[in-house]
């Protein structure tokens, strides 16, 4: 028989699944393997941090740790790990978990664990909301300053079975699924997917012409504050899947599917425009909007207007007053052409494109908001998608025309994302959250204002309000772009968490030299020191000239004492 052993002043670990045999009953394989998957991911990181997996049975974990800073970062890193898991499934699917940690003693033996404060820890995990931490006083009083700093009482409380009150605290992890007023409000919120389609792939001019009005369409329907309208690139990403929209629609989680198709004719410009409730399979509503060709409908922001309206009040929604920059007919139609060029982000060669298109509008209306927020927009992309050969020149000139654009006109959500983007770069942080905060006031919807939130948050030394972040941005933008992957990476390598920062690389398809150094450093504070090395071997063949202080010099930490775990990880990988 094994030995019972006798540990003193531990904090003691218990996570447990919510709602597994909903999860279960619903999808028995596809939930054993997340629960294998989740607690494979926990012994690893019970490991990381000095602990001791007592056992896994069945929905629920047990661990020990001689330190209560490792219990919590070790519940911190499961808590994010679901998190990002999470996105890749519909709500109905998504695994959360609740922790309980108690300082106390236990007997074990085996995969056994006894004692008193061993049910606490178990009790405890009762009163924690989904993807939260609940900890006692005992443990409370063990933590560190930092995140005794992010508990917050409950009181004494009542645990089940449990003679004497506990005092309790949670700790704030962004993972919670009731956190945030703007996330419990978005429950209220009617989510929407527009998608370009065409009658006939042949047309090319009316897969542009789709393409380029579903932009504007998302546009005007973000300005209600009533409706969650998913991205622009996750619109022209989707088109790609080999999946018919209305199953599109349904792995996105959506209520409604707004189609929009744009057949060729010889005679008539032709838009038609249905709406579709997906909860029900309904067809709503559909209307064909024909002009001749003498009166192309892509100059006129009225008839996106009465779309738009059209569109509100068939999801019974109240109609509001909707503002665009007048825009004269032709530079309008290009303006479309470089929209989809900037959202769709695939190659370098899409800004280089879009740029030698806007230098020559602006050379005819200089006095353009939108033309000059575009410029800004294309020089920001090739910097959070690491295409920017010179990239001071890139943030000078980003915020050179994001700040005529707010000039022109200081009401446009775009403007100020832009410019509080540059801002980042340029160490101004508290005008980077002033205008990234204006954006969002000004549309909800605003995904990459939302992660250019995060980014600003992970440079003022806040990983994990910068997690929350760039997660709200991620249930606007599914199918997002690499950069909010690689800040997501960086939120989870700056809080410690460097196997989630592995896993929100892995997200990326295409990886460059930023990635990798992400990935050398992570390796390396994993003690995988062979698969850093190959990361940085990597790195060194596409860029022979890079040194550690290139890294230290542009990235726009406020406190430099912030990037040095980086600084290390770089080291530790080889990267002089």
């Amino acid at each position: 028989m094994t030995a019972l052993r006798q540990k003193q002043d531990i904090a003691i670990l218990h996570c447990d699944i919510v709602e597994f045999s909903r999860l279960t009953e619903q999808d028995e394989d596809g939930t054993l393997r997340a629960v294998v998957d989740g607690f494979a991911r926990a012994r690893k990181l019970v490991a990381d941090h000095h602990g001791e997996l007592v056992n896994t049975a069945g929905d629920s974990l047990l661990a020990v740790f001689d330190n209560a800073d490792d219990a919590i970062q070790t519940a911190i890193g499961l808590q994010q790990h679901f998190a990002i898991r999470n996105h890749e499934h519909p709500e109905s699917q998504r695994m959360h978990t609740r922790i309980g940690i108690h300082n106390g003693d236990a007997r074990l033996r085996g995969d056994q664990a006894f004692g008193n404060d061993v049910n606490i820890a178990a009790r405890l995990q009762e009163r924690s909301p989904p993807g939260g931490i609940c900890l006692s006083q005992s443990c409370f009083e063990k933590l560190s300053g930092e995140y005794q700093g992010r508990c917050t009482s409950i009181g004494a409380i009542a645990l089940r079975k449990i003679q004497t009150e506990v005092t309790a605290h949670f700790l704030e992890t962004g993972y919670e699924t009731t956190a945030g007023k703007e996330s419990r409000l978005d429950h209220r919120r009617l989510a929407i997917l527009v998608v370009p389609e065409t009658s006939n792939t042949i047309f090319r001019e009316s897969n542009r012409a789709a393409d380029a009005l579903s932009i504007e369409i998302i546009s005007g329907l973000s300005r209600f504050r009533q409706l969650r309208v998913l991205s622009a690139h996750t619109s022209l990403a989707t088109t790609s899947e080999d999946k018919p929209p209305q199953t599109r629609a349904r792995l996105l989680g959506v209520d409604y599917l707004v189609q929009v198709r744009a057949p060729s004719s010889d005679n008539t410009a032709s838009l038609l425009v249905e709406l579709v409730d997906i909860r029900n399979d309904q067809h709503c509503w559909s209307q064909d909007f024909k002009i001749t060709q003498d009166r192309s409908w892509v100059g006129h922001a009225d008839l996106i207007t009465q779309i738009v309206s059209e569109l509100s009040r068939h999801i019974e929604l109240a109609a509001i007053g909707l503002t665009a920059t007048p825009h004269p007919l032709a530079q309008y139609q290009q303006l479309l052409n470089v929209r989809r060029l900037l959202y769709r982000m695939h190659e370098p060669a899409d800004m280089t494109n879009a740029r030698a298109i806007l230098d020559q509008l602006v050379k005819v209306h200089a006095d353009h908001a939108g033309t000059h927020c575009a410029i800004g927009l294309s020089h920001v992309v090739d910097i959070l998608m690491g295409w920017a050969d010179d990239i001071a020149r890139s943030i000078a000139l980003a915020s050179e025309h994001a700040a005529l654009a707010i000039e022109l006109d200081p009401l446009d959500s775009e403007c100020h994302a832009v410019f509080g983007i540059t801002a980042i770069w340029r160490r101004h942080h508290s005008q980077a959250l002033n205008h990234l905060n204006q954006a969002i006031a000004l549309n909800p919807s605003h995904a990459d204002a939302r992660a250019g939130r995060g980014l600003a948050m992970i440079f003022l030394g806040e990983p994990a309000a910068a997690f929350e972040q760039i997660q709200e941005a991620l249930r606007y933008n599914p199918v997002a772009p690499a950069w909010y992957h690689w800040a997501l990476a960086i939120s989870c390598y700056n809080s410690g968490q460097y196997r989630n920062a592995l896993d929100a690389i892995g997200k990326i398809t295409r990886l460059n030299r930023f990635h990798r150094r992400l990935l050398a450093a992570s390796h390396a504070q994993l003690g995988d020191i062979e698969a850093a090395h190959e990361e940085q071997e990597r790195v060194m063949r596409e860029v022979p000239g890079y040194r550690i202080d290139d890294t230290r010099r542009s990235h726009p930490y406020q406190d430099v004492r912030d990037l040095q775990p980086f600084l290390e990880g770089l080291r530790r990988a080889g990267f002089e």
